[in-house]
């Protein structure tokens, strides 16, 4: 749990709390409430694009490649694959627990990275989605 996750929280149960006391008024707590908790919410869904996620958690979120439609049928060999996810920022860990970032992306739920590398051992252990790319701000 990020710490936006821990303030949210924390407002809920203030909320709560003080809606039990009779001191303040319904429509107050539900303005300072829905306020707070909108403006939290959204940093909470930033805050988690920002945050490495374990592999043994889950693998980005794959979709169909353009050679799906050939699987199970003649045309179909070991070079191909069904599914792909997005290019993701990867941590990989070296046996001797060396720890990088690289770049790469899954195929049918294995990382390329690691299909391709025969001369080193490593496994990604982490990987977070790229961030958005860099926007001048308007006037």
């Amino acid at each position: 749990m990020n710490k936006y996750q821990e303030a949210l929280n924390k407002i809920r149960n203030i909320v709560l709390d003080e809606s039990g006391d009779g001191y303040h008024t319904q429509r107050y707590l539900q303005d300072f409430y829905s306020n707070a908790c909108g403006t939290l919410q959204e940093l909470v869904y930033k805050a988690d694009l920002f945050e490495w996620i374990p592999v043994s958690e889950r693998l980005p979120e794959e979709h169909d490649s353009i050679f799906a439609k050939l699987y199970g049928t003649d045309k179909w060999n070991d070079a191909l694959w069904r599914t792909k996810s997005k290019e993701v920022l990867v941590t990989i860990e070296y046996e001797d627990g060396t720890r990088i970032v690289k770049s790469s992306h899954t195929t049918d739920g294995k990382w390329l990275i690691e299909k391709k590398t025969t001369l080193s051992k490593f496994k990604v252990i982490a990987w977070m989605p790229f961030p958005e790319p860099y926007k001048e701000k308007e006037k």
